[in-house]
C-alpha cells in the first residue's frame, strides 16, 4: 500500500524535514520535498533510500508559490496523502528580546508559519474529498512554557514561541472540521541535533538525531495503530522510547 502513497514535506532540504523525507523514502513512498532553495541532495537521499522523490519550490511567504507547489504534486502524482508541516519562516532579527524585536520580521513569521501554513493545508485538502489525508504539524515545547532564561542565554524568543503556540491549534481544528477524512497530529520533536541547533547552541547534552522524530512522524502517518492518537499533541522522544527506538 505504502508505495502508492504521496507525502509532501515542507522545509525538507535539511534537518527534521530532510530526515522525515528519507524515512518516507525508506517506506517506499513518493515524496515531494519542498524548500525555498534547491533540495537536490535531500532528493537524492530519498531516492537512495528506496523512495521516489521530487524537489518542489515553495516559499511560505509567497502564496502563488504554495498554489504552484500543491498543483505540481497533485498533477504529477495524482494527489497528496500525507502533509508534514515542518518548514519554519525564520527572519533576521526576529529571534530577539522583545525590547529589541523587529516587529516587521515577527509579522512575516506569523504570516508564514501560521497563516500560510494553514493556507497550504487547506489547499492540499481542497478538491481531495475522496482522500483521507494525514497532516503532521511539527510543533515545539516552546509553545508549552516560558523558558527559565531569555534568548541569548539558552532560551528562545517570544516570537518563536508565539508562532509555535498558534501552530499547535491547527491540528485540533482540522480534526474538528474535517472529521473522518482527516488524521491530524502535532509533534514536539524535543531537542534535536539539527544544523540550526548546533549553529546556535552547540551539540547539547541529551539531544537526539533528526531520525528520531522522523521515525515517529512516519509511524504516525503509516501505522494504523496510531489511529488511537489522532488529534493529539505528542512528544516524539517519549513515543520513540515507548516504541524502543530510543
Amino acid at each position: 500500500m505504502s508505495d502508492s502513497l504521496v507525502a509532501m514535506v515542507t522545509g525538507a532540504r535539511v534537518g527534521i524535514g530532510q530526515a522525515t523525507a528519507v524515512a518516507f523514502g525508506q517506506a517506499g513512498l513518493r515524496v515531494a520535498l519542498t524548500s525555498r532553495s534547491d533540495p537536490g541532495s535531500a532528493v537524492r537521499e530519498v531516492e537512495a533510500a528506496g523512495g521516489q522523490a521530487m524537489g518542489v519550490a515553495l516559499d511560505l511567504l509567497d502564496r502563488p508559490s504554495i498554489d504552484a507547489a500543491v498543483e505540481k504534486v497533485i498533477s504529477e502524482w495524482g494527489g497528496i496523502d500525507i502533509l508534514v508541516n515542518n518548514a519554519l519562516c525564520d527572519q533576521p532579527g526576529s529571534q530577539a528580546l522583545i525590547d529589541e524585536m523587529d516587529f516587521a520580521a515577527f509579522e512575516r513569521m506569523i504570516v508564514g508559519e501560521v497563516v500560510n501554513t494553514a493556507y497550504l493545508t487547506r489547499q492540499v485538502l481542497h478538491g481531495q474529498a475522496d482522500r483521507k489525508v494525514t497532516v503532521v504539524n511539527i510543533g515545539s515545547a516552546a509553545a508549552d512554557f516560558v523558558p527559565r532564561v531569555p534568548i541569548g542565554q539558552g532560551g528562545y524568543s517570544y516570537s518563536y514561541a508565539a508562532n509555535k503556540s498558534a501552530l499547535h491549534r491547527l491540528g485540533g481544528f482540522l480534526q474538528l472540521e474535517y472529521g473522518e477524512r482527516m488524521r491530524a497530529f502535532t509533534v514536539n520533536p524535543g531537542v534535536v541535533r539539527t544544523e540550526r541547533l548546533i549553529e546556535r547552541l552547540g551539540d547539547l547534552p541529551g539531544s537526539v538525531a533528526p531520525s528520531v522524530p522522523a521515525d515517529v512522524v512516519r509511524w504516525l502517518a503509516l501505522d494504523p495503530e496510531s489511529d488511537a492518537l489522532v488529534g493529539q499533541y505528542l512528544h516524539a522522544q517519549k513515543v520513540a522510547k515507548e516504541k524502543g527506538w530510543l
